[in-house]
Formats: structure tokens, sequence, C-alpha cells
């Protein structure tokens, strides 16, 4: 496998692929901009321009004779030429005078702001796209927004049901589906094409439905049915294949923009998004009902009766709604606000479009420009997603954790009685137990810590105890009144007068708050162990668990926080304007972690957030604890007692001349507690863990030193049993708020407050508030709404494109009137209905279409139609198609017999090369053949894509693509000619063929061609193969030979198209 890139290929081997028909070739088409072009331009240059330019430069007015409203206005400039020069913007008059350059300074009171100049200047890299029906602007003023009047649009009507139309042409006609197409080629002139013989229609069904060629096992039994109902069997048997499921989330996944990083400059991840695709493929797998799966998508952790999956045990609904934070995100955003919004607006747009087709973003600065979207619609879909927060859901079924939570509840309070029993004898014995207890505080590693605390209760002794052993008395004492004056300026320390206090746990439940996952229980722990007040306990049953618990939303009106905590382990975060990704510099100080297992007052510095929406979150994410007691807020530090009264004694104790004397004041101390003559809170705090300790060395103690011994014995064999819990990204309900309408888009200049709602044309003006929190779950309800005209019109259209090439609406991310009409519309209303009737089962749409006799057809072209139907929009014939990037690879493994069929899991790490390079790259690289696992299950980092993949047109995930380009460019052909990966795959396929039952020339040939074209080989193609191989097998060994032959029909048009 040493021979790889250009040498390994003879210039025999490229004569030869020319023979079987050529490697991919590039074209001159003129460019076309891209989803993701044109989505850059509507979101961070049209603002722009309307904000700075129009005033001075648009159809009202045009200094020096320059426009800048239409794409062909900027490209003809103004009186000193053009203004742009498409994907070269060092040479574009717009963008030097946009710099300040030598010849002009635009505009001219004062330079746009550094993004501005970077978002105009990354606009004229890019070709300066321009959604094309824009290109004309007109002088005439703008029509005043008619909402009844827009929402005339054809995809706003309701969905009719026409019957289906008698063709002439009788015995064509297998489904509904062939009457109507029959009928439009009848009235055309048009007869449909022959049916594609069975070696065809084979690959092509199976790479529709699976992603993968057929087997030759698969293909012989095909060929060997000669039953009516061989074809139908077929059908049925793919869409029961585990890899269906991979083929048509593949598809769905394109929609809504999945990566597992979150891109921009570092590229972090985004954790458990695997998580998400495997729930994909497991619902397009089960079938579930299409209105069952967006309302998991919208809702699915508000849904009363989740779906959930027995076999793995664990919730599906939630998983469904991590699409929503898929998309890219930064973690240090200059203004978090404006984040927020972009944020917002790119789950907006992915909503509107995969869901409805709609490009709802189009109206975030004003109404939309074409559709029948006001800017109230948008703020108000808004509010719904700022009423809602990130997650990562605990997804375990009830039962999985209920009877380790049983366990360790009875163990518990077999815990509090034995430690009721301690607490009984310390009492009785409190001087004979004083000194046990305190040498089980005071143990070197303590004192060491506490000498340097002033807070801790042992800090006296920690301080006096690092005094050389042989200081004299005048020494002692003068450490002593030092420790005693710091110990006194902080006791008379007080709280601000002003704090306020944001939450305290005296209640019995949680109140607003919402816990998730096992750790924190039902509601807060009671003052007990080591805690002073009630608290918020992450470990009050086992350390191992893990959860979640947040606070309501509130407005943040202090500079500072306050937070009395105590933990091993765990977060408390001070989430703003819904910024997760806090862990880094100048957001970090949002993150508080616990110090110590005793409970210490933490101060964090919001200043310059007041005025922001935040809410709290308590994260246990490993082993151990977070114990948290109380949140203020206040206009000051908060100079909190260090330590109490009693302690402050010991040290302002005049007659305490030595460490021994010390020892025994603390020692008559803890002996008071422990008979509950000092009933301190923090101080019994404090002792009350050490008792446990102590019991030990204890005479006479021996029955509860048993007693502990079996129940350590027991919380560690519960613990250890415990299972992992597993999370979901998801979304969780919020506190319920309206936004205000950005005027203009900037978030700076509010305007009036936007009801949460549908889209108007939609669902009315008069539309109920939500009842609680988000109301996420009504809105999801009002979209599958059988009466709503998009949801089903858009998903029918989507499943026709993947199997015919072209959507009857052939925009499919685009119903409104910037997309094309449906070419067929009673067509996709009638399958609209029929999904909808027919409990909007995807693979029952699969069947009807797959069945047709339209399907079935041949792909050849007839030169007589070359006039008459020139695009295929009558589909007299099925289109030939490439592959998708994955398909290509997929193939390729599948081939060379290395293909590893396991479903779903953790995704492979990505294979880098010398060329992927940049900040966020992974510091180890993944197998070059990913495990040889499929496309699908790659880790798909934003900032690193597979350059093969890339080649063959992968999207990048910025924004829903249901359309990817497919392009016939010289990238695809250097790829299948020099890439190591499928060099590799040919020498596989190399061995997989030797491997066979077979030793002549011509049987491996055939067997190769089964395999990589689901054919035999012509006899011309057969000729040239075994002379190929006899040439080769001079110079090199029989399977050097036919690894070189493997990889010239690698780089065969026709293994990389269907027909």
């Amino acid at each position: 496998m040493s021979r790889t890139v250009l040498r390994w290929l003879p210039l025999s081997a490229l004569a030869l692929c020319a023979a079987l028909g050529g490697a991919a070739r590039g074209d001159d088409s003129a460019p076309r901009f891209e989803p993701a072009d044109i989505e850059f331009f509507e979101n961070n240059v049209r603002p722009i321009l309307v904000a700075r330019c129009h005033e001075c430069h648009s159809a009202s007015e045009q200094k020096g004779n320059l426009r800048l409203d239409s794409r062909a206005a900027a490209l003809t400039g103004g009186d000193t030429g053009p203004a742009l020069v498409p994907a070269k913007p060092d040479e574009s008059l717009l963008v030097d005078a946009i710099r300040y350059g030598d010849t002009y300074q635009m505009p001219p009171k004062s330079q746009l702001p550094a993004a501005e100049i970077d978002a105009l200047t990354e606009w004229v890299r890019r070709g300066a796209p321009w959604p094309a029906e824009a290109a004309t602007a007109s002088a005439a003023p703008a029509k005043a927004f008619d909402l009844a009047q827009r929402a005339q649009h054809w995809s706003l009507q309701p969905i009719t049901d026409p019957p289906a139309p008698k063709p002439q042409t009788a015995g064509w006609s297998r489904t509904s589906v062939d009457r109507f197409l029959l009928a439009r080629l009848e009235s055309a002139g048009v007869a449909p094409n022959p049916p594609a013989d069975k070696r065809t229609l084979l690959r092509r069904v199976t790479f529709d439905l699976i992603g993968l060629p057929p087997t030759p096992d698969e293909i012989q039994s095909f060929l060997a049915d000669e039953s009516p109902q061989a074809y139908e069997q077929v059908v049925e048997r793919l869409l029961a294949s585990p890899h269906y499921g991979e083929r048509w989330g593949r598809h769905w996944l394109d929609l809504v923009r999945y990566a597992e990083t979150y891109g921009h400059e570092f590229d972090r991840d985004i954790p458990n998004a695997y998580r998400y695709r495997d729930y994909v493929i497991r619902a397009f797998n089960t079938d579930v009902p299409y209105d069952q799966f967006v309302l998991e998508h919208l809702a699915g952790d508000l849904l009363p009766t989740p779906r959930v999956n027995e076999a793995e045990r664990i919730n599906e609904s939630v998983i469904g709604t991590g699409y929503w934070f898929l998309g890219e995100s930064t973690h240090s955003p200059v203004d978090v606000r404006a984040d927020e919004a972009n944020r917002i607006d790119n789950q907006i747009d992915v909503f509107g479009k995969a869901f409805l087709g709609l490009t709802i973003a189009c109206a975030r600065c004003h109404d939309h420009k074409f559709d029948a979207i006001k800017t109230q619609d948008y703020y108000g879909l808004a509010g719904y997603l700022q009423s809602s927060r990130y997650d990562q859901a605990f997804i375990d079924l009830p039962g999985v954790f209920a009877p380790h939570l049983a366990q360790l509840e009875s163990l518990a309070a077999d815990e509090r009685q034995h430690a009721a029993r301690l607490r009984d004898a310390a009492r009785q014995h409190a001087t004979e137990w004083a000194a046990t207890v305190f040498a089980a505080l005071a143990t070197d590693e303590a004192t060491q810590r506490a000498a340097a605390d002033p807070a801790d209760p042992l800090y006296a002794w920690g301080a006096l105890s690092a005094l050389a052993a042989d200081a004299s008395v005048d020494q002692f004492a003068a450490e002593r009144n030092k420790i005693a004056e710091r110990l006194k300026t902080a006791s008379q320390a007080n709280p601000p007068a002003d704090a306020v206090e944001i939450a305290s746990f005296t209640r019995a439940d949680w109140g607003d708050w919402v816990a998730s996952g096992q750790a924190f229980g039902a509601g807060p722990a009671p003052a007990e162990g080591h805690l002073s007040l009630p608290a918020a306990h992450s470990g009050r049953l086992a350390g191992k668990l893990r959860g979640t618990l947040r606070s309501p939303t509130f407005t943040i009106e202090k500079p500072k926080f306050l937070y009395l905590l105590a933990g091993t382990s765990g977060r408390v975060r001070l989430i703003v304007d819904g910024l997760q990704l806090i862990q880094y510099p100048i957001y970090g100080g949002l993150g508080i972690k616990p110090a110590s297992s005793r409970a210490r007052w933490h101060v964090q510095d919001v200043s310059k957030w007041i005025g922001h929406r935040a809410y709290l979150e308590l994260l246990d994410e490993d082993d151990g604890y977070l114990a948290l007691m109380r949140v203020a807020a206040a206009d000051g530090e908060l100079a909190v007692p260090a330590t109490s009264a009693p302690i402050h004694a010991l040290a302002a104790d005049t007659g305490i001349a030595s460490l021994a004397a010390l020892r025994e004041a603390y020692e008559r101390l803890i002996a008071r507690i422990l008979a509950g003559e000092e009933t301190a809170a923090d101080l019994v705090a404090w002792v009350r863990p050490a008792l446990s300790r102590a019991v030990a060395a204890v005479p006479g103690a021996e029955s509860l030193v048993a007693e502990q011994a079996r129940l350590v014995a027991r919380r560690e064999s519960l613990e250890a049993a415990l299972p992992v819990p597993r999370q979901a990204l998801a979304m969780a309900d919020g506190t319920g708020e309206n936004e205000r309408i950005f005027i203009r888009g900037n978030h700076k200049n509010l305007g009036a407050e936007a009801p949460r709602r549908n889209l108007e044309a939609l669902s009315g003006d008069n539309q109920p508030a939500p009842i609680s929190g988000s109301g996420r779950l009504e809105l999801a309800r009002r979209l599958v709404d059988p009466t709503n005209p998009l949801v089903a019109r858009v998903l029918v259209n989507r499943v026709w494109k993947h199997h015919f090439g072209e959507g009857l609406v052939s925009t499919p991310d685009d119903f409104g009137a910037m997309g094309q009409p449906p070419t067929h519309p009673e067509l996709l209303d009638h399958l609209a209905t029929l999904f909808v009737r027919e409990g909007w089962s995807i693979k029952q749409l699969h069947r009807l279409l797959l069945l047709s006799s339209a399907y079935q057809m041949s792909s050849a072209a007839r030169p007589e139609l070359a006039s008459i139907d020139p695009q295929n929009k009558l589909l007299h014939r099925m289109p030939i198609r490439r592959l998708e990037a994955e398909s290509v690879r997929d193939a390729l493994l599948a081939v060379s017999g290395r293909l590893d069929s396991t479903i779903g899991g953790p995704s492979v790490p990505p294979h880098l090369t010398e060329f992927m390079q940049g900040r966020g790259r992974p510091e180890q690289s993944g197998p070059l053949d990913g495990g040889n696992r499929r496309s699908i299950y790659l880790n798909l980092r934003r900032n690193f894509l597979p350059p093969f993949l890339l080649a063959f047109d992968y999207p990048t995930p910025f924004t829903t693509i249901g359309r990817r380009s497919v392009s016939n460019v010289p990238a695809q052909a250097l790829s299948l000619l020099n890439n190591p990966f499928v060099a590799e795959q040919a020498e596989y396929f190399a061995q997989r063929i030797l491997a066979m039952p077979m030793s002549q020339a011509s049987e491996r040939i055939a067997a190769m061609y089964e395999l990589a074209f689901a054919r035999a080989p012509s006899e011309e193609e057969l000729s040239a193969a075994e002379q190929f191989l006899q040439a080769r097998q001079a110079q090199h060994s029989e399977q050097a030979a036919l690894a070189e032959l493997a990889h010239v029909l690698f780089n065969v048009k026709e293994f990389v198209f269907i027909q």
C-alpha cells in the first residue's frame, strides 16, 4: 500500500480509465451562488448597505450616479466606474472606500466599524452574492406591506385533494403518481421512457434507500425472481434495512446544519452531538410519524408522554430538541446580547427553512421584502427561544436509576440514624471524645491548609503551629496577638446592608427552580452533616450521581453576586443572555467552583452585566458534590465574619501561652459543641463530620465502629453499581418572556414587545398566549395541525427531490415568493394529502413513489425531446444523478469489502492531512479509513471538514441545505486518482477478489464489474481489462495488477453516478 498518489496509477491505467468512460472533468458553467453565501449577504451585508449606503446611493438618490441597492447597479457603478470586482476585494472601489483609501473615504462622516468592513470585504471575496430576483431594483416607491395580499401566495393556500387524472394511455400507470405525471406528458405529446433494466433499477433503488451499492447476492436474487412482486419485495427489504436510517438520516442532517463542533475560532466540541445524529437514524428506521418527529424537534422536552426507546431505555423525544443548538457559536463575543440575537437568528432561519420552507430570518430587520412574514412574526418566534435554554438532558428512563436511588435512600436513612447515635454517644462522653475529635480535625494537611485561611476554624492552630518549635513565650504571644487582631477585624465586618437575597433553600421543594438528573433530588437538603444551612446539594445521596439545577430568569441589578458554597466538584454558572461558552478568558468569571467541603462565601463581579437577563445553573458533572446555601446580590464586596466568636476568643485569650494550651482550649470548645452547649451553626457543621473519623479511636465504641464499617462498605458497593448517566444535547424550558422588536435589527434600539406566536399568515392574528413556560409545545402543535399548508408539502417535496433528482418545487428551502412554483401543483397536494392521511409515514411515501412506473423508467436521453422538455420538467425519463459525497466514500468501503456496518455510537476522529491546519486542530489524527465506518459516523468538525467529502460537494454546516450543489470539477477526479484512502481501498478490493474461488482473469474482471457497477463488463471492456492485467502482471504481482485495475474502476464515471 506504499504506492499512492500519481505514481500509483501508471499511464496505461489512465488510458484504460479513458476507454471505460473517463474520470469526472470540470466544466465552465457560470458561477451560481450557494445558499450559504446568500445567507451571508442577507444577514451580514444587506443590513449594512441599507443602514450606511442607501441614504445616498439607492433609488431615491444616486450621488455620483452610484446605486448600491442591487448587484447589477453596483457592478455598473457610478461616475468612476464599477463599485465591485467580484472575488477581488482589493480591486473593488467599494472596499477601498470603506477602508478609507486614497481615492474615497466612505461613509464620509466616520469610518465603519471593523466588523462591518470585514463583512463587506468577505462578501466581495465570495463574489458579491445577491439574490438573483433582487438584482433589478426599481426607482418606484416600495409598496406597503399587505399581509392579506401576500398570504394569497400558492404555498399558503389550503392543501387540496384533487382527484387523480385519467390519462388516455392504458397500462402504464401503477400508482396515482403515474396518473398525474402521464396526464401532463400526454398534454405535451410526450411518451414516458420504457422501464430500466433490472440491474440498473436495483442499483438505483439501493443507493436511493440505503446509500450503498447492491451486493452480488442481492443482484442475483433479484435477477432470478421473475414474480410480479420481485421489485416490491426489494423495496420492502431496503426499507427494513438499518442502513436506511443512515442514508435518510443524513439527508435530514443537511437541514439542521449538523456538526459536532461550534466552529468559529477554536472549533470547540458540541458535547454529545452524536446522540442527536443517532436519534435521527433511529427515528427514520422506525418510521416515526413525521408530525411526531416535528413535535420532538420543537418541544420534545415538554411532551406529556414522551416517546421512549425500551431497548435502549432512553427518552427519545427530548433528544430531538438538540437540533436547536447545532449551529456555529463563539466563546468570546464582544457583545453578548448581539451574540444571543445572532444565535437566535440562526435558529429561526433553520426552523423556518427546514419545517416550513420559508426564509423567516429575512424579517429580522424589517417586514419580509417578498413574503407574508412580519417583523412581529420574527420576534414572536424569537420569544419562544429566548424563553428556552441550552441543556445536556439526562435521557435515561426513570427505571434505569429508580432501584439504585431507592437503595441509596434506604442507606441514607440508616446513615442518619447512625449519625444520631454518634451524636448521642458524643454528647454523653463529650469530654472524653473531645481530644480524639480534635485530632481528627487537625490533621497535618488540614493544619497546613488552615494556616493560610483566616476563615478556617483551625486558622489560629495552623498559624501558631508554623512557629519554630523553640519559639519563646513572648514570640508565641506576639504571633497570637496578630492572629487575634486579624480575626477581630474580620469578625466585626457584616454583609452590606443593601444585599438582596436571590436564593435560599428553605422550601421543601424547588419552587421555581428546575432540577434534572438524579443528583439534586426532589428538593433542598436539610442542614446536617457539613451543612450549616439548607442547601441545593448534589451529593445528598451519592457523589457519583449527576444533575443540573436552574433558577428562574432574572435581571441583574447589582454589581456583585455572593454565593455561600461548599463542595468538592461541580460549578455554579451565571448564564447571561443565554451564553453557554463561559469557560474562556472574557467570560470565565461567570463560573464559580467550590473551594472546599466547608461552606465559603464567593464574590462574583457582574458589574458589566447590569441590565442583562440571566439565570443560575448548578452543574454536577463528575464525582463529588456541590452544595449552594445562599445567593445574594449587593453593591459592594461581602465582608463575611471570618469565623465565629468562640474561635476568635481562643486567639484573644492571653492565658494561652503555648501550643499545648491552645490545643486544650480547642478541645474544651469541641467538648461544649459535642455536649450541645455551643450551637453556632458553622461550628456544629465543622465538628459534626469528624465524629465518624474519630469514633474508631474512642474506647468502648466498638459497636458504633462496626456499624459504621458496614455502612461504608454498603455505600461503596451501591456507588460502584451506579450506571453512568447518559446525556444528550437538548433544549429545556425557561421563564416565559416576550422579545421586543429590534428597530432595523439593532438590539440596542428596542421597539414594542412582540407576543410569542406563530406566523400570522399561518395561525391568524388572535393566537392565545402561552399558558406557561416558553410555549414551544403549543407552537409545535400549531405547526403539525393538518390545516397547516406548509409542513406536509415541504416534506413530501424533499422526499420527491431525493428520489427524482429535483423537487416538484425546485427550491426546497424556499416556498415563498423568491422560490420556484411547483411544476406539478396538483401532484404535490395529492402527495401531501396522502402523507397526512396515512399517518405522516415517510416509509409509506417511499412506497408510493418507488413503486410508480415513473421511478422505474430508464434514464436514456431521447434527442427528439431536447426542444420539448429540455430540462426534464415533465419527467419523461429518470434523471442521471451523481452520488452524494458520503455515498461515494461508503461505496468505496463497500466494494472493497471493508465496510463496518455498526450502527450508531460516538463518532470516529477525523483523519487530518498536512493541509488541515489552524486553531482548534485536534491533537490526534483519526484513521485514514475512518475506522471503516460509514461517512455519517465521521466526526464533523466545522473547521476541519473531510477534504475528500468536500471535493464531492459536501455542504458546510452553517444553515439549512435542502439542495446540495452538484459540481463536476477536476478536484473530484484528482481525489479519486490521488487520495491515499482511495488507493488503500483499491488494494483491499484486489485482496477481496483474490480471496474468491476463481482463477481466470475474465472471472475476476466480471466479479469486479458486478461489485463496482452492478453489471457485467461488455466484451470491449473485458478485452481491455484483460490486456491491462496482462501488461501489469509482467512488471508487478497479480495483486498489484488487480489493485491498479480496481483503482481504474473507481475512476470511471459510472462508479459515482446513478442511472
